[in-house]
């Protein structure tokens, strides 16, 4: 299972989606990556990003490829901090704009 092409998909999303493909619980998730149960589902909460090294873990269990969950993370972060300083960049539009 690939995670969707999307910027709007949350990686936790993803996972869960993932997850109910093969009928896997997280528990199942956790002994096949060899993280903790609450390491697995603070990732399918979203109180965790996917690293580098989870998306290479998920791509060895056959969940889709590293690439593709590490842009899904890089997406959400991306946005994420759009939203959390979307005043900020809109005064250096307008600095920009105006130098």
């Amino acid at each position: 299972m690939t995670p969707r092409d999307t910027s709007e998909e949350a990686p936790g999303e993803g996972l869960r989606r993932a997850l109910a493909a093969r009928g896997w619980t997280q528990a199942d998730l956790a002994g096949v990556l060899n993280l903790s149960r609450s390491y697995v589902s603070e990732l399918v909460n979203g109180g965790r990003g996917i690293t580098p090294l989870v998306a290479l873990r998920l791509e060895a269990a056959g969940l889709g490829s590293a690439v593709a969950w590490a842009a899904l993370q890089r997406d959400a972060d991306l946005n994420a901090g759009r939203a959390g300083a979307a005043t900020e960049l809109e005064q250096i539009r307008r600095r920009a704009a105006g130098a």
